[in-house]
Order: structure tokens, then sequence, then C-alpha cells
């Protein structure tokens, strides 16, 4: 996916745009086998399955930062606070995707170059996972989604070597122990009765540590209550739609499956 030059075409004629009438999960947001975790990416396409960049850009009736920060009142504050996304594998391109993404809406560039962006592997170095395009789509999905709510926080990206619990615990883990106070985890698995042994990980007192809510997994119902969402010391994130009508934002008390990665 070169998205350098969907966002060349971006800037050029606009072509016209599919409806978007179904909802596809993403290749990682499959059952995974016990220990291991998937994604919670849902997208809307056009057909059922397939998934295809729309290089005319979001449709119209996408919801922005500014919508976002809207629905849930959130203030233009976050200046120097860092918020770590963790998911599995590798993303190459993640920091081109959320410039393309920040460009789009108009929100500061938040580069490598000037100490916005930073990216590690699980533990704090460089030797980065190899890519994967259903995690590459759930990663950029979340770096959307802190941009679109705090324009001006930090974003550290740590990348679990792999899909396991216990790689991804390790990544939350060195989020906090390089300073993020806010840790984001968008991925589940099924509750079972090891879950104890990854608790640790998620247990970070003065740290906010989040994780998608139960009905956010676009899979079977059995997979609604999940780890890592579940313990108390942590907080489980649900969320709700906004909506357009007549021009103005309404929020209905309904869970917005966003929460847990509905692009």
């Amino acid at each position: 996916m070169d998205w350098r030059r969907m966002h060349r075409k971006l800037m050029g004629p606009q072509l016209a745009q599919p409806r978007l009438t179904a909802n596809t999960n993403a290749s990682c947001n499959t059952v995974q086998r016990k220990g291991f975790a998937h994604c919670l990416a849902v997208v809307r396409t056009a057909s059922p399955g397939t998934i295809t960049p729309q290089q005319s850009g979001p449709p119209a009736t996408a919801l922005g930062p500014a919508d976002i920060q809207s629905a849930y009142k959130l203030p233009p504050t976050g200046g120097g606070q860092t918020v770590a996304i963790v998911d599995a594998f590798g993303d190459s391109s993640a920091e081109n995707d959320l410039a393309v993404f920040r460009s789009q809406y108009g929100l500061p560039p938040c580069t490598t170059a000037n100490g916005c962006f930073r990216k590690v592997d699980q533990t704090g170095g460089t030797n980065y996972p190899g890519d994967d395009p259903g995690w590459a789509l759930e990663t950029s999905l979340d770096l959307d989604a802190v941009s679109a709510a705090c324009p001006a926080c930090n974003i550290l990206l740590v990348e679990g070597t792999d899909n396991s619990l216990n790689s991804l615990g390790v990544a939350v883990d060195e989020a906090v122990a390089l300073g993020a106070k806010f840790v984001s985890n968008s991925y589940g698995a099924p509750e079972d009765s090891s879950e104890l042994s990854f608790d640790q990980h998620y247990n970070h007192p003065g740290v906010a540590v989040t994780a998608s809510g139960r009905a956010a997994t676009g899979l079977p119902e059995r997979h609604h209550h999940e780890l890592p969402g579940q313990p108390g010391h942590r907080r489980s994130r649900r969320g709700r739609r906004p909506g357009q009508r007549s021009g103005h934002l309404r929020h209905p008390r309904a869970d917005w499956l966003a929460a847990g990665g509905r692009h």
C-alpha cells in the first residue's frame, strides 16, 4: 500500500467515492489460538470481505478529529504528554501513514524529527519485527485515533515481536518504562485460566492502561469478554457513536465500535 502515492492523488482531482455498505474484519481480526491476541480493526467497505484503499480520500460521511473532540468534549491540551500505542508485529510505513492522516485533517506534524513520534520494539530498541498488513492497519487506526483525540500529544509506538499475550505484555511494560502515562491496547483474547499470569503487565499505578471493551471485536459473542480488558485496575474502552443530523452532532448512548477499531 503506497500511501505517499495515495496522498499525491488526494491533492489532485477528487475521484468518485464508492458506497461503503459492508463491515469487513481486518486480516488480523480472526480467532487465534490460546495465548495469542487478535486485533480489533473492522473496515467499512464497498463489498463484504474486500478491503481496498480509497484513493479519493475519506468519504463525505467520515468523522474527523473535530467531530471526535466535540463528541467527547476533549480539551485542546496534552502538549508534552505521551500516549503509547501497543500493537503486534511491524509497520514500517507507520510514520508516513500518520503524516498523511494528519495532513488530511490539518493537524500539526508528528514526526521523529520534531520529537513528537517515536517507534521502538518491545524491548525499547530498533530491532523491529516484520510487517504484517492486518496489524499494520490496526496500528495506523490507533495512531490516527490518538492524533484525532489529542493532536498535541506525543505518540510512542511499541511493536510487539508477535501477537502472543506475552510479547504484548512485555511491550506494555516497555511503554511505561519509557515514560508513557497513557497506554492503549487495541487487541483481545478470550478469557481463560491463564489470564492472571499476564495481569502484572497491565498493572502500573499512576499509568492509565486502557484496553478495548466488550462487543467491539467483530467476532462471535463468546469473544465479547476478553483480555486484557477485564481486570479492575485498567480501563476498558467502549465509547459512543457520534452521528450527523441536520448539520449537528448527536451523541446517542450506543457503543461506538470504533473503540475497538471500526474505521
